[in-house]
């Protein structure tokens, strides 16, 4: 099932996070590994946030419950002329945004999630 979550325009929250998970459906340890964002418009290909640096939420443990968590804080507000306010320059434009996180793990190449299915972002103006 995609995965959707709705911004207002300009906004630093709520944050994107993700479980990465295996073709098996298990989630990956996360040890040693790099996580990039990537988030990308669906209707010009625009490239929004270029391959930023996501958090690792939880990379393993003991128990199966959070391990290969990550999430994306969206930049800091700045003031924005055009709004009128501060606003993050991650969500300062409306749009649908089709988000990739791109996975480096020690002594392999980058692995791009969700690897199945899609991660869907509508950013939507304030009323």
């Amino acid at each position: 099932m995609p995965t959707k979550l709705y911004v207002h325009q300009g906004d630093s929250g709520p944050v994107p996070a993700f479980t990465l998970v295996d073709q098996q459906g298990n989630p990956i340890d996360l040890n040693n590994a790099t996580v990039k964002f990537r988030m990308v418009s669906y209707h010009t290909g625009a490239v929004r946030v270029n391959d930023r640096d996501a958090r690792i939420l939880q990379a393993s443990g003991q128990s199966e419950t959070g391990v290969g968590q990550v999430e994306y804080i969206w930049q800091d507000p700045l003031y924005n002329p055009d709004l009128g306010r501060d606003a993050s320059p991650d969500t300062a434009v409306c749009g649908l945004y089709k988000a990739y996180w791109i996975l480096k793990l020690a002594n392999a190449g980058p692995e791009v999630y969700p690897n199945n299915d899609s991660f869907w972002i509508l950013i939507s103006e304030r009323k």
